[in-house]
């Protein structure tokens, strides 16, 4: 797991490249919301990830309800400097929610999960970012942090894996090229979730190469650089899913994936009902659509259908093939 010292020295080397210091840095922490609880550089740089053109973060935990979560950016030191400001209350919930268990949702709607993405990326850089300034309280807060992120970002990591395995199977048969691609991000997941349990944190999958060659794993690297090359025929379709299922498999061994999850479906972003007599069109803007008989599952406006991915209705695996819904999964029944 990386440490102060080194994201220290990461920082400090990055910042003398531009003629600046990690003092200067802290400078461009504003006042207008009182003192900070705690000002946290975080980013690719601190990670040893960064090149010439990259910038950095500062986190700055306040307390004062007035910010919004909306990075400023200053380029006055010759870097790029997105500077957020957090309201405390909210930052220390949401810390709580990871400590309670409650960080990866089961049965939620698409909202709820990119809520729960943001929260994974706040909280990975707030934890795994190093404190410029803060008080003894939130210092010890960020030091606490750090093992339950990285115990909630393993789980995160191997839910989306189950997430899009379950995805590319169901669409294996109508929709082979895209299946093609979830079985990639299954296994790409996989190889997230096996690169933080390693160590490596920080939250971003253009690294993720980088990650498992520090972690010094070539024979992860050269199957992840074929997930990258991805089919384009039918021919190339079994060779690819075949090495995508083999790695997740194999990089679950201890703990393997059900093969037949709890999914949730609830309608797409975008995606309404219209009903004339007794049948119901299901489209997305007006651009795509299925239509069913009224009294089906999927023709319900409110859809929010939960079971075994076995005993999904043939209408309701229709409108997953046809990307009209929304699915959540997981491990056991939510």
């Amino acid at each position: 797991m990386i440490t102060d010292a080194e994201m220290l020295t990461h920082l400090t080397r990055f910042l003398a490249g531009h003629r600046a210091t990690p003092e200067a840095l802290l400078a461009e922490v504003g006042s207008t919301f009182g003192p900070p609880l705690l000002v946290v550089a975080s980013g690719s740089v601190l990670h040893g990830f960064g090149n010439a053109s990259s910038d950095v973060d500062l986190h700055v935990v306040v307390d004062d309800r007035r910010v919004t979560d909306f990075p400023v950016s200053s380029h006055g030191l010759g870097v790029t400097v997105d500077t957020t400001y957090f309201e405390a209350r909210p930052v220390r919930d949401e810390a709580a929610a990871l400590r309670a268990g409650d960080g990866v949702p089961a049965g939620a709607e698409r909202a709820v999960w990119k809520a729960a993405r943001s929260r994974l990326q706040r909280l990975g850089r707030l934890s795994f970012g190093y404190a410029l300034d803060g008080t003894d309280e939130w210092r010890a807060w960020q030091a606490d942090l750090r093992p339950v992120f990285v115990d909630y970002a393993v789980r995160w990591w191997r839910t989306e894996a189950l997430r899009y395995r379950t995805a590319a199977r169901l669409l294996a048969d109508r929709r082979p090229l895209i299946a093609a691609v979830r079985f990639g991000d299954a296994a790409t997941a996989a190889l997230d979730a096996y690169a933080t349990a390693g160590g490596e944190a920080y939250i971003g999958h253009k690294w993720l190469g980088l990650k498992l060659e520090r972690l010094g794993r070539t024979d992860l690297l050269d199957a992840y650089h074929r997930l990258l090359d991805l089919p384009t025929s039918a021919e190339q379709l079994p060779e690819y899913r075949d090495h995508a299922e083999q790695l997740v498999a194999r990089l679950t061994v201890e703990q393997p994936l059900p093969d037949d999850p709890y999914v949730t479906l609830t309608p797409a972003e975008g995606a309404t009902t219209w009903q004339v007599h007794d049948r119901v069109l299901v489209h997305r803007w007006g651009l795509r659509g299925v239509e069913l008989v009224d009294g089906d599952a999927g023709a319900d406006p409110k859809l929010a259908w939960t079971g075994q991915v076995s005993a999904l209705p043939a209408d309701l695996r229709l409108l997953t093939e046809e990307d009209l819904v929304w699915m959540s999964v997981s491990e056991h029944r939510p």
